[in-house]
């Protein structure tokens, strides 16, 4: 029987794109006869879930320091925690918070993942010597597991080593200082030339890629579009039970990537332009919230936060809403993990586009049901507000579905993309 190994800092039951693409890639390998081991975090949660056949997971260390400190104190609330309703932060919140991102995530390198770093690569090289493993898989963000990969690499130099890329690393903005930008690409780049295979969820990311480190990576580099899993047809609508319109706006923001200022001005606008629909309008933040954004988010009118909740939940909420707001990236090499979602919905999307080149209306291929206005200069042009109001007035007077196809995000076409990509297919 094949083997196959996985190191992921992000895995079920966590909640976030790379732990649900991830255990469910883990899932398909393992029904198609592979032996599939996954080392990832601890997870207190962990007990209640039964393991997959041909599915094994080595749980060790914390990927954070923050997840240390929530193990330790029992902390079941904090940030990140699903059913935790956002809420603006204590004194001792904002203390925390100011501290942890500001020392510990500014000094911790290739970032604070680097705490599991050496459990997990502990944990790799153990099970690399009782198992002849015929590929590796890492995956980021965070960056550690590609570090662990890079050790396998070179102490297993014939072992098969597969790095997945769900963002970039050396370009982040966090690394605005020269030294840290160069120590970043350096850092990067070995694990490019080492890799034998670069899995990216963008053209335009492969295209970064080589236009950084050179024409000679375009021949490790694939692009696998996002997940869709299991088809939205598995999922139950919710409908809320105020008789309002509903809009709902789905995933998480990160600074500077995509944050919600514009949408917070563009609700304000419109409630001082349509006063009366405060009163026939809801619009639902489903996913995790910075502290840095809820205040705001709680202070402008018809605003729900529902934090991060577990998929099925929030898969069913939005089947529930009558349309759905889809805030872009900054950048034009990343597409948001919920793209796919959105496209399966069937819902009018209102998207809100930063970037001329844009990787959400690509993967759109004009299929129906998208309105998209660009943000410029942080705002939107009284054109595009005008596409806006019209957008919700339509979903006052009827709003409806219409159907997509999403073939390419479905978990046996992935799944397939990622065998070929190891040569492990048939």
């Amino acid at each position: 029987m094949a083997k196959i190994l996985i190191i992921t800092a992000r895995f079920a039951p966590f909640i976030g794109p790379r732990a649900h693409r991830w255990a469910a890639l883990a899932g398909y390998f393992a029904a198609q006869g592979f032996e599939v081991h996954v080392v990832c975090p601890r997870c207190r949660e962990d007990k209640n879930q039964a393991p997959e056949p041909g599915l094994i997971v080595h749980r060790t260390g914390f990927d954070t320091l923050k997840e240390l400190i929530y193990f330790i104190f029992r902390i079941s609330s904090g940030r990140g925690r699903v059913g935790v309703i956002p809420d603006k932060p204590d004194w001792f919140e904002q203390i925390f918070n100011r501290l942890y991102e500001r020392i510990w995530k500014k000094t911790a390198f290739p970032d604070d993942s680097i705490l599991w770093y050496w459990s997990a690569r502990r944990k790799a090289f153990g099970l690399c010597r009782r198992h002849k493993f015929e590929a590796v898989i890492t995956v980021s963000l965070p960056f550690a597991p590609h570090l662990v990969g890079l050790a396998l690499k070179k102490r297993y130099p014939h072992l098969l080593w597969l790095a997945d890329i769900g963002d970039p690393f050396s370009f982040q903005p966090r690394f605005k200082r020269a030294r840290g930008k160069q120590r970043a690409t350096d850092l990067e780049g070995e694990l490019l030339r080492n890799a034998d295979r670069v899995t990216v969820t963008t053209p335009s990311l492969s295209e970064k890629y080589v236009d950084i480190f050179g024409e000679p990576l375009r021949s490790k580099l694939v692009a696998i579009p996002p997940l869709l899993h299991p088809p939205m047809t598995a999922a139950r609508a919710i409908n809320p039970v105020d008789g309002k319109v509903q809009i709902g706006y789905f995933g998480t923001f990160y600074v500077p990537v995509r944050t919600p200022g514009v949408v917070i001005n563009l609700l304000n606008k419109t409630w001082a332009a349509r006063p009366d629909w405060q009163e026939r309008v809801s619009v639902h933040f489903y996913g995790e919230i910075f502290p840095e954004f809820v205040s705001a988010l709680l202070d402008t009118p018809a605003v729900t936060l529902h934090g991060l909740q577990a998929r099925d939940v929030s898969r069913n909420a939005m089947l529930g809403m009558h349309g759905l707001l889809h805030i872009g990236n900054t950048t034009d090499y990343q597409l948001p993990s919920k793209s796919a979602e959105y496209l399966a919905s069937g819902k009018p999307v209102f998207h809100l586009s930063y970037v001329e080149n844009d990787p959400f209306i690509a993967f759109w291929e004009n299929q129906p049901g998208l309105d998209s206005v660009s943000v410029l200069e942080g705002a939107l042009s009284e054109e595009g507000f005008e596409i806006w109001l019209n957008w919700v007035e339509g979903l006052l007077a009827a709003p409806g579905n219409c159907m997509r196809t999403t073939q390419a995000c479905l978990l046996e076409t992935v799944g397939r993309d990622y065998l070929r990509c190891l040569d492990l297919s048939e």
